[in-house]
């Protein structure tokens, strides 16, 4: 058993070789609906979806910060960009830099919640 990353797990799921016991995120996988979240599965305040975000180093100058949003928002606009993500059951979130770090902060927290009620927080 392993927390792992739906875009590696997906295919295997569906054609039945794994069973996805648990999706990490609020909802339920749109590409897997048939597979339950972690809160349905009785261990909820623990929702970890994967993610992968673009950072930079606290003190980024302001402009920079404007380019890099300006950059990711046109790719996330991308009609061939969305097809890739929904071919990697992957789902898109538009976040500024300042919902980023909430989110971060957000999901470090669950992500202790689940451990912790794992019994797999080390001393």
């Amino acid at each position: 058993m392993g927390n792992l990353n739906l875009a590696a797990t997906r295919a295997h799921i569906e054609k039945g070789t794994l069973k996805g016991l648990a999706y990490g995120g609020a909802q339920r996988a749109p590409s897997l609906p048939n597979v339950p979240t972690v809160a349905e599965s009785g261990l909820g305040g623990s929702e970890v979806p994967s993610w992968y975000s673009l950072a930079a180093p606290a003190g980024t100058p302001k402009d920079v910060m404007d380019t890099l949003s300006k950059a990711m928002a046109e790719i996330n606009a991308d009609p061939a960009y969305l097809t890739f993500l929904d071919s990697q059951g992957a789902e898109r979130m538009d976040l500024s830099p300042a919902q980023t770090t909430e989110f971060v902060k957000r999901d470090k927290a669950a992500m202790v919640t689940l451990l912790g009620t794992l019994n797999l927080l080390g001393k």
